[in-house]
């Protein structure tokens, strides 16, 4: 603000403008409350409020309230101008300034000199940061269940967990992610618990989009552990681990480095045990038979899991 100060007997006095206040920042912080993005779906764009102007006195202008959106937990913050990711938001960071909002102009009592004791010039501000984001959702689950449509997962991921994702016997039965908690003793007789995250099922050149590849795919990032099921009652059970391995690979190499465990559903079908003997002699990988509907294979399924994931340090903080 420009001002002088008046008061009786006092017709001219020196300036006294005060500073204009700071813009607000713009903030994305976690809100337990929120699994999803739905609230942020119509409204696209969000601006922080200017700061007060100056006052007389040399009073400071107020500073405009920090601009809050919430988000949930798991969200990955991306700048869409630089691709560069500006915040995690997993487990232990939860806000980060957006965009800075801009100082507060000078008053004209900043302008004064020797040389010109009466000045009529102050300050106008300067803006704050503009970005454009883009906010991902990634659930954070321990282990991810990767494979092929109608492969077994949902009914995999019933038989380990409380979860009741919808089950039928058509492919893409699952048309989003469905989490559950698995609950395991260990050694020691301690229960301990993990997160399972039903992925739904991939098919060939999922990582350029085809199917609902390009949706989930990115949901893996996080587990500590991926679960590959291959149906043992497809004769062609074989080509199932490559094509999935393949889709990952393509996707981003990263997701082929964390640990996996294959398990073979649906072995109380006549021809599955078969398959599984096939399946071990020409890739001698290590399978673990398995049935969602007897339990055979789901008490050491949940132990190979606890296993792995208790090697995992960001997991062990967890669930100390």
């Amino acid at each position: 603000m420009a001002s002088f100060h008046r008061e009786r007997f006092k017709p001219v006095g020196p300036p006294d403008g005060g500073d204009g206040g700071r813009g607000g920042d713009v903030v994305i912080r976690v809100n337990p409350q929120l699994s999803t993005l739905f609230h942020l779906y119509r409204r696209r764009h969000f601006k922080a409020l200017n700061g007060d102007s100056g006052m007389k006195l040399r009073k400071h202008g107020k500073n405009a309230d920090t601009l809050y959106i919430d988000v949930p937990r798991g969200c990955r913050i991306i700048n869409i101008d630089t691709n560069e990711i500006i915040a995690d938001l997993s487990q232990k960071v939860t806000e980060c300034i957006i965009a800075k909002g801009g100082d507060g102009g000078k008053g004209n009592s900043h302008f004064k000199t020797a040389t010109n004791r009466s000045p009529r010039k102050h300050g106008t501000g300067w803006p704050g940061e503009t970005k454009t984001i883009k906010i991902e959702l990634l659930l954070i689950a321990d282990v991810g269940l990767v494979g092929l449509p109608n492969a077994g997962k949902s009914t995999l991921l019933a038989a380990l967990t409380a979860a009741r994702p919808k089950i039928d016997s058509y492919p893409f039965t699952t048309i989003s992610p469905n989490l559950g908690v698995a609950r395991v003793e260990d050694e020691y007789g301690i229960e301990k618990r993990f997160t399972i995250a039903d992925i739904p099922g991939l098919i060939e050149n999922a990582h350029i989009g085809a199917g609902l590849g390009l949706s989930f795919l990115r949901h893996i990032k996080r587990t500590h552990v991926v679960v590959f099921v291959i149906d043992m009652s497809d004769d062609d059970c074989i080509m199932q681990y490559t094509m999935l391995m393949n889709e990952l690979q393509q996707y981003d190499r990263a997701l082929t480095q964390i640990p996996s465990i294959i398990v073979g559903s649906k072995i109380d079908i006549d021809n599955a045990r078969e398959n599984i003997k096939k399946y071990h002699t020409h890739t001698n990988q290590d399978i673990l038979p398995l049935s969602s509907h007897s339990g055979e294979g789901l008490e050491e399924l949940k132990k190979r899991i606890l296993s792995i994931v208790s090697m995992d340090s960001s997991w062990n903080e967890q669930n100390s």
